[in-house]
């Protein structure tokens, strides 16, 4: 079973590094009752120190400095992967907090391959290393909960008494002073009225500010192509790190929930016909009392729960496109039927448009303006 082919690979690994018999056999005994539960009986132990020794004398020298060097390599590595991966039980997989990933048990061992192979006389694999270690931390699923920026992080959270893993990663880049005009301008042009384009930009800058509240009205743009509703949402996707959805109509009428899930943002493209029972999943989405856990249909893995903290960004060409009534509190409508090129000269929106969706410092500049907007009055 797995203790024996650890006891003997730890055997193995101490005669490797050149430990005489009777000191290798005393370490075998205290790790082994350190180690497992229940640990392995004493004549069991006994007799890996003594396969292990057959093993290694039988090894050429060449080979066992090649063992040797793998093992002390895997002995240092599991120092540092038993901080760097959850176990998720109930779906057989490790969670990299470095990368985000979930590996499932061959790639994370397909990752370690090359000190870590398995097989007699060999490393372990990396899956069967953290899977033995007391100090392995598990949870009970992923879930996803926003922080402020410089707020303290955690991997972990706790939701009814289970553990959760928190998918939140926080913002693409640190926050630097620096020009964003190319932006301002086009927003000016956007949203002529000064009154009008301050609410939608302390809308968004409390997205920034505050993931961890949900606001309790959401933005519509009405504007024909052309209008720039892409260059005024295109920063929200480069600042928020893998937490923008981006949803079509047929996404809202499906029924999946794909680009919902781990989301702040979520932006809604050229919407149309949104009525009936997709827009009342909208409002409830979009209400403050609806802040909760929500069941989501996700096509690749059936059901998970998401909290909403969701803000919401509708675009559409159509001014029929959402069923709302004149009672409506959830949502800021605003609207341009002028095309960019009625304010810009064609080479200045495509200087600005390519500051917009490319520009290197672009990114850390407006995360900068929003986290320093004044909200005091929002």
């Amino acid at each position: 079973g797995g203790r024996d082919n650890i006891m003997y690979q730890h055997c193995c690994s101490m005669f490797a590094k050149g430990m005489r018999e009777g000191d290798v056999l005393t370490q075998a005994v205290k790790d082994n009752a350190a180690r497992f539960k229940p640990p392995l009986d004493d004549r069991e132990v006994y007799a890996k120190v003594e396969n292990a020794k057959a093993f290694m004398d039988r090894q050429d020298v060449a080979k066992a400095q090649e063992v040797m060097e793998m093992f002390e390599a895997s002995d240092n590595l599991a120092k540092t992967t038993t901080d760097r991966y959850v176990y998720v039980p109930p779906e057989n997989k490790f969670y990299d907090t470095s990368s985000h990933y979930l590996l499932k048990t061959e790639a994370l061992d397909n990752c370690y391959m090359r000190t870590n192979p398995g097989g007699k006389g060999l490393p372990p694999k990396m899956s069967k290393v953290l899977l033995s270690s007391p100090d392995l931390v598990q949870a009970d699923g992923l879930s996803w909960l926003p922080t402020p920026y410089g707020a303290p992080e955690s991997a972990l959270i706790e939701f009814n008494g289970n553990r959760y893993i928190n998918a939140w990663q926080g913002f693409t880049c640190e926050p630097t002073e620096g020009s964003i005009d190319s932006w301002l301008r086009i927003v000016e042009a956007i949203i002529p009225d000064e009154r009008e384009r301050g609410i939608v930009l302390d809308r968004i800058a409390f997205d920034i500010q505050f993931p961890h509240l949900k606001c309790n009205w959401h933005l519509v743009f009405f504007g024909i192509k052309g209008a720039g509703k892409d260059l005024l949402l295109t920063p929200l996707n480069r600042v928020f790190k893998n937490s923008v959805g981006a949803v079509t109509s047929k996404d809202a009428k499906s029924g999946w929930d794909d680009s919902w899930a781990n989301n702040k943002v979520v932006i809604i493209s050229e919407a149309r016909d949104l009525r009936g029972d997709s827009m009342e999943t909208l409002k409830h989405r979009a209400a403050t009392d609806g802040v909760g856990v929500h069941r989501m249909n996700i096509k690749s893995s059936g059901q998970v729960l998401c909290p909403n903290y969701w803000s919401l960004y509708i675009c559409t060409n159509y001014a029929d496109a959402l069923g709302l009534t004149p009672d409506e509190r959830r949502w800021f409508c605003f609207e341009r039927h002028r095309k960019l090129e009625s304010s810009f000269s064609d080479d200045d929106i495509d200087v600005m448009a390519d500051d917009i969706r490319f520009g290197k410092r672009f990114p850390a500049a407006f995360l900068h303006y929003m986290l320093n907007r004044d909200l005091s009055n929002f």
